[in-house]
This record gives C-alpha cells, sequence and structure tokens, in this order.
C-alpha cells in the first residue's frame, strides 16, 4: 500500500532541527511496511490532538526546569531555508551560538537561582492547593450532611405534589427502558416512581428490583405489589444490601425535591454504592402543562453543566445527557468505575 503525504502538516514544519525530507521518507516506509485495517485508520482519525485548554494543564516543575537549564542550542542546519549556509561559515555560526550559550548561562547566575527558587515555591503552592481542595471537600460534605440534618428536624410548610400531571410521564418511562441493559445479573433499585406503571414493565421484563421512597405517603400508590420489595427510608444508608444492585434509576424529576436532598443523594451514590454501576436520572427545570396559565416553580433549578462538573469531581465516568426537546426533559446516566 502506498501512501501520499505530500498534503500532511508535516510539509509546513520549518524548525532548523528537524530534517522534514528525511522524517517524511521514514513515515512512508514504516507505512508501506505495516498491514493498515480500516480499524487503525478510524482509531487514528478519532484521536483528539488539540492542545489542552489552560485550565486542564498541569504545572510539570521538571519538564520546566529542564527546558529552562537547556539554553540555546545550535542549529543542525537542516531547513531549507538554511542551505547557503556551508563549509567554515557553518563552522563559525555553531562555535558563536555555542560561546553566546555559555556566555549568557554565566551571565544569568543569579537569574537561575532565582528561577529555581519560583519553581521551589510553585511545586510547594501545588501541594498546599491540593490539601486545601481535600480539605474543601470534606467540609463541603459535613457541611451538606448537617443542613439535610437540620432541614429534616424542621419540616417544609408548603409541600409540592411530586407526581406530574402531564403526558410527558408515559414518554419518558420509555425511553429510560430503552437504556436498560438485559441480563441476568441485572439488579435494579428504583428510587421514587412516579407510578405504578414504569414497575410493571420491570415485572414484565422479569427484572429484579427494588423500590425505594422517601415518603410513606407515596406507599398508597403502590398496594398491588409485594410489599418486601418496596422500602420507605430517608437517605441510601438505610437501605439493607445497597451494594447488590448495579443498576440505580431515580424515577421521577429531579426538580420537583428540594436541594439538599439532591446534594445527599449524589454523594451517597459516590460513597455507599458499588463499583461498575450505572446510574439513570432526568429532570426538566419548568412544568409544561398546557391547560393552565399559571404554571408551577418547582423547588431545584438544575444547571446541567454545574452537575457534571460535580459528578466528574466525585469520580464518576462516562457521563452521557439527551435532551429531549419534544419532552422538554434531560436524562442523564453516569457509571462509577
Amino acid at each position: 500500500m502506498k501512501f501520499n503525504l505530500e498534503h500532511t502538516n508535516l510539509q509546513s514544519i520549518l524548525d532548523s532541527d528537524v530534517n522534514v525530507e528525511e522524517l517524511m521518507n521514514e513515515i512512508e516506509a514504516s507505512l508501506s511496511a505495516r498491514n493498515i485495517d480500516e480499524s487503525d485508520i478510524r482509531r487514528i482519525a478519532e484521536l483528539d490532538s488539540s492542545p489542552l485548554s489552560p485550565s486542564e494543564r498541569e504545572f510539570d516543575p521538571a519538564n520546566t526546569a529542564y527546558l529552562f537549564d537547556k539554553g540555546i542550542s545550535p542549529p543542525k542546519f537542516t531547513n531549507p531555508a538554511l542551505r547557503f549556509i556551508k563549509g567554515p561559515l557553518k563552522w563559525i555560526v555553531i562555535k558563536l551560538v555555542e560561546f553566546y550559550a555559555l556566555l549568557d548561562k554565566k551571565l544569568s547566575e543569579n537569574r537561575i537561582r532565582a528561577f529555581y527558587a519560583v519553581v521551589h515555591e510553585l511545586i510547594l503552592q501545588k501541594a498546599k492547593m491540593k490539601r486545601v481542595e481535600s480539605e474543601l471537600s470534606e467540609l463541603r460534605k459535613e457541611f451538606q450532611d448537617i443542613k439535610t440534618e437540620l432541614l429534616k428536624q424542621k419540616p417544609t410548610e408548603f409541600k409540592t405534589y411530586r407526581r406530574p400531571f402531564d403526558d410527558r410521564t408515559n414518554e419518558i418511562q420509555k425511553f429510560i427502558l430503552k437504556k436498560i441493559p438485559s441480563h441476568e445479573s441485572l439488579q435494579v433499585l428504583v428510587l421514587e416512581s412516579q407510578d405504578d406503571s414504569f414497575l410493571f414493565e420491570l415485572q414484565k421484563r422479569s427484572i429484579t428490583y427494588h423500590l425505594c421512597l422517601l415518603e410513606k405517603s407515596s406507599l398508597l400508590r403502590f398496594e398491588n405489589f409485594d410489599k418486601k420489595k418496596i422500602s420507605i427510608v430517608n437517605d441510601l444508608k438505610n437501605i439493607s444490601d445497597l451494594t447488590k444492585f448495579n443498576l440505580y434509576i431515580f424515577e421521577n424529576n429531579l426538580c420537583l425535591y428540594p436541594p439538599y436532598q439532591l446534594e445527599s443523594l449524589i454523594y451517597e451514590f459516590a460513597e455507599l454504592t458499588s463499583m461498575n454501576s450505572k446510574f439513570i436520572l432526568f429532570f426538566s427545570n419548568h412544568s409544561q402543562k398546557k391547560f393552565t396559565a399559571f404554571q408551577e416553580v418547582y423547588p431545584t433549578f438544575i444547571f446541567i453543566e454545574s452537575l457534571v462538573i460535580r459528578l466528574k469531581e466525585l469520580g464518576f465516568s462516562n457521563i452521557i445527557t439527551e435532551t429531549i426537546s419534544q419532552m422538554g426533559y434531560t436524562i442523564i446516566s453516569f457509571e462509577k468505575k
């Protein structure tokens, strides 16, 4: 297989240390000797070569010190633009550059010492910053736990009814059911189901499940189900054998619940569930009831970008958000690896 690299970005390299023609020949020879199939081509095509943004880059003190200490190196005259420098003139230029590099290093000893002092300080500050971030995360968790306990002791006067009256309910259930994998070891924990239709669908598919409700009053909607498969709990800590589940579905609009409750739920997902677990949640920040001009204002407004960042901070991966515009819902799924 013959590869033509004439139109690649390698042709535009203008670094004097790089022999472009020699590099091109080596690449073409290497590609010709390999048995490349379409999967290799797709894998390479999907590689992201874009530079990291400043927020994604990490300070590397060793590499920084090496680049600073490296100093000036004489050109190798492999660039076609320098082809006219030959013979004694080439030797003179190399010696002049080497002399200048040595002189610059000798005259800059104080500057070099100051630079290494700055690098040392940056290393200390980086370690200090990591400790502060760790302590801040623990403090945030402790604050959330205290807030949750206080709010539990002081019930709110106005209670939002958590069963939305609109036609979107069945559609979102169908969408979630499509995302449920089918295998024998599947154990599903359903949190706060909107109604009994979702549980009926799980039973029809012979999926092992357990339902957890946050309020005793919600139990009336599930009188036709096995009470052994239903629990009334304040938080996930009170669920026995929580780690046996590998799929967790919050089967109601998250925005119908207070912020402190959702914060606690995300923390508990991160701390109490088993590895290789999958989670499916959904929410809609706005009511879309067509029969009234007075729309409900939900207790919580969720910023999807901030939620994704928070999930990454807690160690979750494979975070996928899907916005279903015709229903006004956003579905978010993620995994604990």
